[in-house]
């Protein structure tokens, strides 16, 4: 096992890169020796200046997801933490204001016009075309309603 040297002079062990052409050609065989080697919490680099922790663990995944104090969707406190601007992963990650990347109340409320939007959109389904949910075909998505069908537009 690879081991690291810390600030404080204890070891860790090595982060696994997971942007090299190793980890690309062989993704299976990495997160297999990543399970046995660490269980379901991973030390990884995203980047060469970026450690994170990759979570391949279903039951601990599910206590992060729904743990919102200790680790919250928003990305900004990570951002502060030195996150350069010119890092390849950063715009993947990075905050937007939309019910994904945000929590608590913000969250609540992106989550809840998302929602609204989509149960708009399933109420027109029903009473426009009942057959559409009774046949099995899909319901219409807000590009398929002509805008003239729906209120106040």
């Amino acid at each position: 096992m690879t081991t690291e040297t810390t600030v404080d002079g204890t070891t860790a062990t090595a982060r696994i890169p997971m942007y090299t052409p190793e980890f690309a050609a062989d993704p299976h065989g990495t997160y297999a020796e990543m399970r046995r080697r660490h269980g379901s919490l991973v030390p990884v680099l995203l980047h060469p200046d970026v450690p994170a922790t990759l979570v391949i663990g279903y039951h601990t995944a599910l206590k992060i997801l729904h743990d919102q104090d200790r680790f919250p969707a928003d990305p900004r406190r990570w951002e502060a933490d030195g996150i350069e601007q010119s890092c390849p992963v950063k715009p993947m990650m990075e905050w937007r204001p939309n019910a994904l990347r945000s929590s608590g109340v913000e969250h609540a409320r992106y989550r809840g016009a998302t929602c609204g939007v989509k149960y708009a959109e399933a109420v027109w389904a029903m009473t426009a075309s009942p057959s559409l949910s009774l046949s099995g075909t899909p319901l219409p998505t807000s590009s398929t309603i002509p805008a003239a069908s729906i209120p106040g537009t």
